[in-house]
């Protein structure tokens, strides 16, 4: 495969098919797909929360690997940092593991814990949501068209790849989809129907997890082997 077909393979068209593919399931009508998607009993139990924490225990994973990887004192902390930050919020999104002890306990939904997370606490998910797509916005839509011809090595490391761009697009579109058929009451009373942004977050998880990919393959400043030979 050409090497430009598979970097638009891997950046957007992979993740786009899979979100696509949950967001049809999930507003198809039929039943036994949407219970797959986001379960009546419990939505943390579906494919669209478990992918997202796939994707978070990947990062997870490569963020540990290259730490161990790495030559540099500094970019050994910049990835622990990474890991740390990462499992903080795989720990917010299965909710510490809550779901799974009141399934196990037989806790019926009615007398379920109200307060899961930090993240869901007052606005805090509005807040975190703006500056979520701030960032992105910044530093996946803005920055890959900057100083690209800067000999400025720390610059050339941190920046984004520009097939970042079409994957911060295809978010957008993708979550307004989603936005438009929860708002044409295709699903008015499914078990995430003030939760629309669950299908966002897989790809932003995504790009995250691309994005720290590249940064373990390139070599860092001032140790041009840094980085070699990491498959993840």
């Amino acid at each position: 495969m050409p090497t430009g077909i598979r970097k638009h393979f891997i950046y957007w068209v992979f993740p786009a098919l899979v979100v696509l593919a949950l967001i049809a399931m999930y507003f198809s009508g039929v039943d036994p797909l949407r219970q797959a998607v986001a379960p009546r009993l419990n939505r943390e139990f579906g494919l669209l929360e478990n992918i997202q924490h796939l994707t978070l225990i990947t990062i997870i994973v490569l963020g540990y690997r290259a730490a161990r990887a790495s030559g540099s004192q500094l970019r050994r902390s910049m990835f622990l940092f990474i890991v740390a930050v990462t499992a903080w919020m795989f720990l917010e999104e299965v909710d510490y593991g809550l779901h799974w002890w009141e399934l196990a306990a037989g806790v019926p939904p009615e007398d379920r814990a109200t307060v899961r997370n930090l993240h869901n606490i007052g606005g805090t998910t509005q807040d975190i949501k703006f500056v979520g797509n701030t960032v992105m916005i910044l530093l996946f839509v803005v920055l890959p068209f900057v100083g690209r011809k800067s000999a400025f090595a720390w610059w050339r490391y941190f920046r984004p790849s520009r097939y970042l761009v079409i994957t911060a697009v295809v978010t957008f579109l993708l979550a307004r989809l989603a936005h438009y058929l929860a708002d044409g009451g295709y699903y008015p009373d499914g078990p995430i129907s003030s939760n629309i942004s669950e299908f966002r977050e897989v790809m932003v998880y995504y790009v995250w997890l691309i994005y720290f990919c590249s940064l373990a393959r390139r070599p860092w400043p001032g140790d041009p082997v840094a980085g070699a030979g990491l498959s993840a």
